[in-house]
């Protein structure tokens, strides 16, 4: 478990776990971290010391060492201050720490908690950022990545049809070609899965959108595009996720995105179902305009592909 307020950082780190086989979980801000330490455990917890301090990056660099046992409903501040030390660890060194620590049995009877000194990624290294990511979702999830990359080239073509403008095309690109950046930190195992997912995985499914959103925020600089990918699970009626958005309250680039991804999502193989035709898949989307699907947007991209 990773939390950092940078979102270039955190994926700088979750790209470094996951290469060495870790299951990465990530959290941007206090808040996040919060709530994601009452629902997930994890043998390895590294926070950024900026959220362990009220106070800010001028406090001390404090570092902990919690077990198991420790009550999870617990605060964070009192969680932090109750913490006994552990050594510290520099972000250069995060790498050789988590190395010692897959080869050491020891982490897999406690919580390790380690604080970070201050990190500042320029906006310099934005594109960076944003490459780290897409590494990331490529390595991880190879078929997650190629489902993009078809996104992508789809709702370019779609944004043409719109007449969009040319900026407004190629953001509606980059934002369809990371929609599903967020499940670079989740298991492989649950989106590989060929049965039914339990409750508990199906909470970590939806939770994609917006940790896709809060990585990309600090590294991509229109918020076109992080809202395309917070909202594009989000249906016209209302009952999508993650906010239960409804109507032309969904943010458009979203709404189009919507309707690309599940059109190449029913036309390609899927682990736990085999591809339908173009045409039943049009049929289906044509049917599902005005409740999945904005009903103009989906009137024309059926028309554009017939």
């Amino acid at each position: 478990m990773i939390a950092s307020p940078d979102a270039g950082k955190l994926a700088t780190m979750a790209y470094e776990a996951a290469s060495l086989g870790y299951r990465v979980l990530t959290a941007v801000g206090r808040t996040e971290l919060e709530e994601l330490w009452k629902r997930q455990t994890a043998p390895i917890v590294v926070v950024d010391v900026r959220l362990t301090e009220r106070q800010g990056a001028n406090s001390p660099v404090p570092s902990f060492l919690l077990s198991d046992s420790v009550d999870r409903s617990e605060g964070l501040d009192e969680l932090f201050a109750s913490g006994r030390s552990s050594s510290r660890i520099k972000s250069d060194e995060f790498g050789i720490y988590l190395r010692r620590a897959s080869s050491n049995d020891a982490h897999d009877e406690k919580q390790v908690l380690v604080a970070l000194p201050e990190a500042s990624p320029g906006s310099s290294r934005r594109e960076d950022g944003v490459l780290r990511l897409w590494h990331l979702l490529r390595q991880r999830i190879p078929e997650t990545a190629a489902h993009s990359q078809r996104v992508a080239r789809l709702a370019a073509r779609f944004g043409r049809e719109l007449a969009l403008e040319v900026t407004s095309q190629a953001r509606l690109e980059q934002a369809a070609l990371l929609h599903d950046i967020g499940k670079a930190s989740l298991p492989r195992e649950v989106l590989r899965k060929r049965e039914s997912l339990d409750v508990p995985e199906w909470t970590l499914v939806q939770a994609h959108p917006v940790l896709g959103a809060n990585l990309l925020r600090p590294l991509v600089r229109s918020q076109e595009v992080t809202l395309a990918v917070r909202h594009h699970h989000e249906r016209f009626d209302g009952q999508g996720y993650p906010y239960g958005l409804e109507g032309e309250a969904i943010p458009f680039f979203a709404r189009i995105i919507a309707v690309v991804d599940t059109f190449d999502a029913m036309t390609e193989s899927r682990t736990y179902r085999g591809p339908i035709s173009i045409d039943e898949a049009l049929a289906r989307v044509a049917q599902l305009g005005g409740s999945q699907f904005d009903p103009e947007l989906a009137a024309t991209f059926v028309a554009m592909m017939r």
